[in-house]
């Protein structure tokens, strides 16, 4: 449910000329649409929203110092099928349950359950192409405070046709020049404010994070992500780690064009631990954006 910090930064730039036309009544638009080989959720390599490559696209709507953005990516899973396989499998073992032999094995009783779960799976409805996208709705004021810039918002999560998926999520973002035009350094706070099937309610994310300027149209971006969890929610139970290294990426961005609007990008992420005290895998994940 995150993207990658580069390409929301890239997201701010606004298209030139319509821009340019409409600045003067405080409103502007802006967007992105990127391919990307894999998407990578607060550096879970090991579960990946989707290991498989995807176009993730961006709209932002800004009017003063306020904010709207829409974003949509493709996923390698659906919340909904997920769910319905989670129902059908309780189904086949109240049936099974209910009908079976005391005398039976654990073998012939777990087949029993695989048999009727299939039996049951084959006659039920299929999740729809929309569950397998996420959409996020994010609402947010940005402004400055002399050379410190922040950004306050709340975001909505939304996966199609599933249940007690919609997250709703508080965030702010700091951002402190170092070097004007050439360095800064950031961080970002953003907390659940209810239990959904995915999260609890009280799991806070932070990113610690690092832009430079290497040399004209070439960045660099490097952050590093930590999370505090609540240990039991109304969904996700018996989490082992209260607070963790979630991982540490550097990406190198290159823009292909000199407006920049083009940009290439690449991710190399060391993989900390989620939730559950799994290790991650380092990763490699590479995109092209284009910005307007």
């Amino acid at each position: 449910m995150k993207y990658s910090y580069l390409t929301m930064a890239l997201l701010l730039m606004p298209m030139s000329s319509f821009a340019n036309d409409v600045e003067s009544k405080d409103f502007k638009f802006s967007g992105n649409i990127s391919a990307v080989s894999a998407y990578i959720n607060n550096g879970l390599t090991n579960d990946p929203e989707n290991d498989s490559a995807t176009i993730q696209t961006s709209l932002k709507f800004d009017y003063k110092k306020f904010y709207f953005v829409y974003f949509n990516s493709k996923l390698g899973y659906s919340f909904s099928e997920i769910q319905r396989d989670e129902k059908l499998y309780e189904r086949a073992e109240k049936n099974v349950n209910e009908t079976m032999d005391p005398n039976i094995s654990e073998e012939e009783y777990a087949k029993n359950i695989e048999n009727k779960y299939n039996k049951l799976s084959m006659s039920s409805k299929r999740a729809s192409t929309f569950s397998h996208y996420e959409n996020d709705f994010i609402f947010g004021y940005e402004n400055n405070y002399k050379n410190l810039s922040y950004d306050v918002n709340l975001k909505y999560l939304y996966y199609p046709e599933s249940d007690n998926t919609g997250g709703i999520e508080a965030g702010v973002l700091f951002k402190y020049p170092l070097r004007e035009d050439k360095d800064k350094v950031g961080i970002s706070v953003e907390t659940y404010l209810n239990d959904v099937y995915f999260m609890n309610k009280g799991d806070t994310y932070i990113e610690l994070n690092y832009e430079n300027v290497l040399a004209p149209s070439y960045y660099l971006n490097i952050f590093a992500g930590f999370s505090y969890f609540k240990e039991d929610g109304k969904y996700v139970k018996n989490s082992t780690e209260d607070f963790a290294f979630r991982h540490a990426t550097i990406e190198v961005a290159h823009a292909l064009d000199e407006k920049e609007q083009v940009f290439g990008w690449m991710q190399y992420i060391v993989g900390g631990k989620d939730r559950f005290s799994e290790s991650q895998k380092n990763l490699v994940v590479a995109g092209l954006s284009y910005n307007f």
